[in-house]
């Protein structure tokens, strides 16, 4: 899988996913729970959930304590050799959706890859995405926050389950907010959202960050960066920070020097996450994690991830 992209779709069928890892980066950090939902004409009409072992345990404190999973439960999971399969005959070649999919889809390519010798491909419907096309009057939007957006809206008939950060719970409450954000994005932009979004989207405003002006053409609108506000900490594999902040305006993001609860992603430095090889995190990914366990919504990604749509900028 090249870099993940998104669609804007009007899907009556479809599977609502999301995973739960052992950190952020595919290349050194693994899948500990996957769960989802397959969702036809607004109704549930499957499960699927699994825990993951992870090919190293302990798993780290603050992933415990994010998610509930503990490393006593993961030592007892299913191999990735048994879940893959069977996750893959639930999905077959179903749209999933997701919050923030693009993140999932990069860990299920590994898993894919690693255990059935091919990629994830299934076309990716981010409800992340959506919410900035149809509710403008949120500010964080994480999970949590658009779900509440949708309970004022009206919500669907799934309804939104109690618990949260637990992969099953998690991909109801995406397919809750697919179905009640659905009819939204189609009364804006048509049956076909996509081509329906293409065809109004004009020329980009030049965002600015210290002097910095963008400097491609055109923004691709779906990447999960677009629209975000993005911070950074450690050393960045293959680019400087100056390169960096260059890159988050032409993904169509704002960057920032410090951690606040409103920042939408803190881009961490290859290694510095892992407080097991090089000691102590940094302070901002200390408060970006302190946040996200608070539940203010900031997504901890690497590097890596960022790269992927950075790369395609140029």
């Amino acid at each position: 899988m090249a870099s993940t992209r998104t669609k804007l779709d009007a899907l009556s069928d479809y599977v609502a996913l999301d995973t739960e890892t052992t950190g952020l980066d595919t290349r050194w950090c693994d899948l500990i729970e996957v769960g989802a939902v397959r969702v036809s004409d607004g109704r549930v009409t499957g499960r699927f959930s699994s825990l993951v072992r992870p090919s190293h345990l302990p798993i780290d404190d603050f992933i415990e304590e994010l998610t509930g999973i503990t490393s006593e439960e993961l030592g007892d999971a299913p191999e990735p050799a048994d879940v893959m399969p069977a996750l893959s005959e639930f999905l077959g070649d179903s749209p999933v959706v997701g919050h923030n999919v693009c993140f999932d889809a990069r860990f299920l390519d590994k898993g894919y890859r690693d255990v059935l010798g091919r990629g994830f491909g299934n076309e990716l419907v981010d409800t992340l995405r959506i919410s900035r096309h149809v509710f403008d009057d949120i500010r964080k939007r994480t999970l949590g926050a658009v779900v509440e957006r949708c309970e004022r809206e009206g919500g669907s008939p799934i309804g939104v389950p109690d618990s949260a950060h637990r992969a099953l719970a998690d991909s109801q409450a995406a397919a809750y907010c697919y179905e009640t954000m659905r009819p939204l994005l189609v009364g804006k932009y048509g049956d076909d959202p996509e081509a329906g979004f293409a065809r109004r989207s004009g020329s980009r405003g030049r965002a600015k960050f210290e002097g910095i002006v963008q400097t491609v053409d055109e923004i691709d609108e779906s990447n999960p960066f677009y629209g975000s506000t993005v911070c950074f900490t450690g050393t960045l594999d293959g680019m400087t920070r100056a390169e960096a902040w260059q890159h988050a305006v032409n993904l169509g993001a704002t960057p920032k020097d410090s951690v606040t609860k409103s920042l939408d992603y803190l881009v961490v430095g290859s290694f510095e996450f892992n407080t097991s090889l090089h000691g102590k995190p940094s302070g901002k990914l200390q408060k970006a994690q302190g946040y996200a366990v608070g539940g203010n919504g900031i997504s901890i990604v690497s590097d890596d991830f960022f790269l992927q749509y950075a790369r395609d900028d140029s």
